[in-house]
């Protein structure tokens, strides 16, 4: 492992910690404005979003 694999690597904890707060968040948010919530289907659509918008970074950051 190289240094650079070795410093992302050691902020592995704090990426995953960020996601979770993303997802959570506006889980609450959504369930806050939408009292009768499915949560499978906010779930599957906001990790759509996710998933798209980091697609969008990666083609702008990864050449």
């Amino acid at each position: 492992m190289n240094v650079i694999d070795k410093e992302i690597e050691s902020r592995r904890g704090e990426i995953r910690f960020g996601l979770e707060m993303l997802y959570g968040l506006n889980m609450k948010i959504s369930a806050w404005d939408i009292p009768e919530l499915d949560e499978n289907e906010a779930s599957k659509k906001l990790f759509a979003i996710i998933d798209e918008e980091l697609a969008k970074l990666k083609s702008k950051k990864i050449k």
